[in-house]
């Protein structure tokens, strides 16, 4: 074995650390000891290094004489309740700062940065003034209040929400999601400090620099979360000691090396357990901690289980790094052994093996202007059985027409990939020229057509004007495509045609979300006028009754939908089932099936 040389560079960093340690540690000390002196003792001079006659009386003292606990109480309450108000407005202002356009954004973000300059002595005279005031001096809500706001945690969390995919945000909205509802289920998982899975398979990114114990991030997610963890791979070192992972399943470790230069790129090599060279390249105490944890996971660790899994009451647990995509390619091949392959989907022909039968798909999504200079449109297939091949002829049922699906498209992130072949349970993008709609079947055979998708019932309803005459044609072509994509419902009165167009959505939201899109991509300025009908029901049998004769009530309505199928909207419950009452033969639904 090779003998280190000592220098004296080691020599004196070493004394320097060591003078360091002492200076860092020397506090804590002198507090212990002398928490067992006399008061005497704790100012003689020369210094009383250990006490000479510990004595318990500082304790009695101070428990006895005084309330101690109540103190220990009130700081721990302060400390609590500060933490998790900064953590509540810091969360809030950092996603509203971060995600949303308003007049004086900009100042108001420098003004918390200036604040982060300030310091304390030139707010404290104004802040007595404001407490007193208030009329909550000598209360609690004097310490914590004043606390609340902290620029620098705005400035924090304002970076971490930065972060925030804007496709999620706009996903919500779509989907009715209020302003709250949407940062607390979209935004607030993505930016909540300590949380590393919020799906069933959990990856954590922490390896690549210096972090916690992973014993201490899976009791995390156990506690936080209420889920049980099965580690599926171990951590060997993390941070510039990060040495690789140990694969519980293969009993076997992936070894981490760097490539020179930064790259992003990693060099693996794996290693039995049983292999003589792994204690070398490990180091024997990275060896030896392995061989420790390996023992206490197998007896500690919940077993893996995909029962469990799939109830949600354990989720698997990876370890790798991101940054270095170290790591990353043993969860993918774990996900995709855990998913289930493409199943059968119902068809009025019975259910479409995805493996036997010929190419299938159905329409899920279309997304108009996703290239704002194209003004291009994107319909979004489920292939549920058989094989795609570009450029390929296929029966669009609903129309009855040999359509080519051209410019086929698989989208990851914002990176557009075309591709020439897809398989079973494969989503792929295709030019939309305007005769797709949600719920659409393809098919190479004639007749074939997949189950439709749910229609939720809208619960808001308003009336659509444009306020220019003059752009009547790109109101139409508007509003007709945002519908299409589902993002909203448009009706018509019944014996009218669209002179006068009912949008129908499920939270507020949507509306802002329509008029914002008429008027940034369609140039359309409209006038929306609420109305008061609060729901709506389709008529399963209108084809065998006579829709003109219906026994309604004073605040029902018929209209109709895209496809000419009647609705009736009322503005309360108790009229629904009045209509049901005096129409026996009446069948009514509250979703309906594109």
């Amino acid at each position: 074995m090779e003998t280190k040389k000592i220098t004296a560079f080691k020599v004196l960093s070493s004394v320097v650390l060591a003078l360091l340690t002492i200076l860092f540690v020397f506090p804590f000390y002198w507090i212990l000891t002398g928490a067992f002196k006399s008061q005497p003792d704790t100012i003689m001079i020369p210094p009383q290094w250990w006490p000479s006659m510990p004595t318990m009386e500082n304790f009695q003292q101070l428990m006895v004489q005084n309330p101690a606990l109540q103190w220990m109480w009130n700081s721990v309450f302060i400390s609590l309740a500060t933490m998790l108000l900064v953590c509540a407005t810091s969360s809030l202002a950092g996603y509203v700062l971060a995600k949303k356009r308003f007049y004086g954004q900009r100042i108001l973000f420098a003004i918390f940065i200036a604040a982060m300059a300030l310091p304390k002595q030139v707010v404290l005279v104004p802040l007595v003034r404001i407490v007193n005031f208030m009329g909550i001096h000598d209360t609690l809500a004097a310490v914590i209040l004043p606390l609340v706001g902290w620029p620098f945690g705005v400035f924090l969390m304002k970076q971490f929400s930065e972060n925030i995919p804007t496709e999620l945000l706009e996903s919500a909205k779509i989907d009715g999601c209020g302003e709250i509802r949407t940062f607390w289920s979209v935004a607030f998982p993505i930016v909540k400090p300590g949380f590393a899975a919020l799906a069933i398979f959990t990856f954590i990114n922490k390896f690549d620099r210096e972090a916690r114990d992973p014993y201490e991030l899976l009791d995390e997610i156990e506690d936080v979360l209420g889920i049980h963890t099965c580690p599926i791979n171990w951590p060997i070192g993390c941070g510039r000691a990060f040495r690789g992972v140990y694969d519980r399943e293969r009993d076997c470790v992936d070894l981490f090396h760097a490539n020179a230069g930064g790259s992003r790129e990693v060099e693996t090599r794996t290693l039995s357990m049983e292999d003589p060279e792994l204690p070398e390249l490990l180091s024997a105490e990275y060896y030896e901690k392995l061989r420790e944890d390996r023992e206490l996971l197998d007896g500690a660790s919940d077993n893996f289980s995909r029962e469990r899994i799939d109830r949600g009451d354990l989720t698997p647990v990876f370890f790798g790094s991101a940054l270095t995509n170290f790591g990353v390619e043993t969860f993918l091949s774990h996900f995709l052994s855990m998913t289930e392959a493409p199943l059968p989907r119902k068809s009025d022909q019975g259910l479409i093996d995805p493996v036997k039968e010929s190419f299938s798909a159905f329409v899920f999504k279309i997304q108009a202007n996703m290239d704002p200079r194209h003004r291009d449109r994107v319909a979004f297939l489920r292939i549920c059985s058989g094989e795609f091949d570009a450029g390929m002829e296929v029966n669009h049922v609903q129309s009855g027409r040999r359509v080519k699906l051209s410019q086929p498209t698989q989208l990851m992130a914002d990176e557009r990939k075309i591709v020439e072949k897809a398989y079973a349970g494969d989503i792929i993008g295709v030019f939309d020229p305007g005769i797709f709609a949600i719920g659409d079947t393809l098919s190479t055979k004639d007749k074939i057509e997949f189950e439709g998708i749910p229609t939720f019932a809208p619960e808001h309803f308003a009336r659509v004007r444009q306020m220019d005459t003059m752009k009547r044609k790109q109101f139409i072509k508007g509003i007709y495509q945002i519908a299409q994509e589902g993002a909203i419902q448009i009706f018509q009165e019944f014996n009218t045609g669209m002179e006068e167009i009912i949008v129908g959505v499920v939270g507020q939201l949507q509306f802002e979300v329509l008029t914002y899109r008429l008027e940034n991509e369609y140039n359309v300025e409209v006038k929306l006028e609420k109305l008061p009908y609060e729901h709506i029901r389709w008529i399963d049998n209108y084809s065998e009754i006579n829709i003109d004769k219906l026994q309604g009530t004073s605040d029902m309505k018929k209209i109709k939908d895209l496809k000419d199928r009647p609705l009736l909207i009322f503005v309360n419950s108790w009229s629904i089932r009045m209509v049901e009452e005096r129409n026996p033969d009446l069948v009514l639904s509250d979703f309906a099936k594109n």
